[in-house]
């Protein structure tokens, strides 16, 4: 099986309950599997799942911070180290809230696992399904040390952070 030029070289039970799940269910059997394929199938695997899924954050914190401290950071940041590296030691993010959409799309809360760097692309995650441009924008400082992962694969400059370890978030304006 290849996924993205990801070639999947384990048991096949894995790879039929990979092509059986939806897309947000992939995470879970990525992480049932974890111990029984490799850590850079894992990895690689769970960089591309993560940023192929819409809201992969639904899962609990403690469960998507274990999956990314188990994984590859040389893998995690491939293509992006230069990038990475040039950031300080403490570094803004910034994350765009919803709150009152439809159903519980979007009810999302700031202690969660996905940020950006990128001002602009947060305030469009806070307001994309609202009419009112009544979305929160917060922003926060990470020490770089807690930051499991950075893609720019969507153009959404995602750092995929500690969230426990977010320091001095406000709400801005």
């Amino acid at each position: 099986m290849e996924i993205e030029n990801i070639k999947i070289k384990s048991d096949e039970r894995f790879i039929n309950d990979l092509e059986k799940a939806k897309r947000p269910d992939k995470l879970l059997v990525l992480l049932r599997w974890k111990d029984k394929i490799s850590k850079s199938e894992y990895s690689l695997l769970l960089r591309y799942w993560w940023i192929n899924t819409e809201f992969p954050n639904q899962y609990p914190n403690d469960i998507l911070i274990n999956m990314f401290k188990d994984a590859d950071r040389k893998i995690l940041f491939d293509g992006f180290e230069e990038e990475f590296e040039a950031l300080g030691d403490l570094v803004r993010v910034y994350r765009g809230v919803q709150d009152c959409v439809i159903g519980d799309i979007g009810k999302m809360d700031i202690l969660t696992l996905s940020w950006t760097t990128d001002i602009k692309k947060a305030r469009w995650f806070a307001n994309r399904w609202r009419r009112d441009g009544n979305g929160k924008l917060y922003s926060g400082l990470i020490p770089k040390h807690h930051i499991f992962m950075y893609n720019d694969g969507r153009e959404e400059r995602e750092m995929v952070i500690n969230p426990y370890k977010i320091k001095n978030i406000t709400e801005l304006k």
